[in-house]
Order: structure tokens, then sequence, then C-alpha cells
């Protein structure tokens, strides 16, 4: 005897995959209940931007977080706040990779319009001591 045997060997193959949190700062307390959209995008590897391999919208509560699963590693992201929604506060946008495991972005953007439609339709409420 060599000291060879037969062998079988099993590998698993796993795919590199990330989570992407993405957490909102500097809304106003006046705004308890504003939620702001966001548009994220996952484009390809290579950092072809025409390439995008999904594109979804999430929604975060004042100054609270989402986070995404199951991303695969290495793509590219691009993550847009939804102006057209939340237009009382200063559009941000942030890009970059995503590492395998745990990636983190903070939104931090303030408030730029302080009424609402302009100012027009603004009134002092007289009767507030009066409601329960």
């Amino acid at each position: 005897v060599m000291g060879y045997e037969a062998a079988t060997y099993y590998a698993k193959f796993e795919y590199d995959v990330a989570e992407l949190t993405i957490k909102k700062e500097g809304w106003k307390d006046i705004d308890e209940n504003q939620s702001f959209l966001f548009t994220v995008k996952i484009w390809a590897q290579d950092g072809t931007k025409e390439f995008v391999l999904t594109r979804f919208k999430v929604a975060i509560q004042g100054n609270g977080s989402v986070t995404i699963k199951g991303i695969p590693a290495g793509v590219h992201y691009t993550i847009t706040e939804d102006s057209s929604w939340s237009w009382r506060y200063n559009e941000q946008v942030a890009t970059g990779v995503l590492n395998p495991g745990s990636n983190s972005v903070t939104i931090t953007n303030s408030r730029s319009n302080g009424k609402w439609l302009g100012g027009d339709a603004y009134c002092q409420n007289h009767l507030k001591p009066y409601l329960q």
C-alpha cells in the first residue's frame, strides 16, 4: 500500500453577499411623522451605470433606518432622496461599492423650506388653547 486511498471531497460555494443600512438624520421635531423616500439603484460590478441590476424605493420615517440584505458584494450603488416627496428638505445623494458583510450610509440634510405651499396658506390657529 502506497498510502493513497480513494477520497471524495465536497465543496460548498456561497456568494459573497452584502447588506446595506441607510440611516436618515437631520429632520426637525415638528416633522415627527415625516417619511422620507429614497431610490436605490444597484448597478454592475464594473461600474457601468448603464447596466442597472435592480432599482427600488425605500421609506424611512424620521431619523430612522432601513437595512437591505442579500445584495451581491462588489456591486455599485446610488441612493437618491426623492425631493418631490420630502420637498422641504435638501436632496442628498450617496454612492459607493458594497463590500462583503455590513455596509452603512448616513444621509444627513437640513430643512430648507419652513412653510407648506410657499406660506401663502399660512394661518395662526387661535382656537388651539380651547381644543382638547
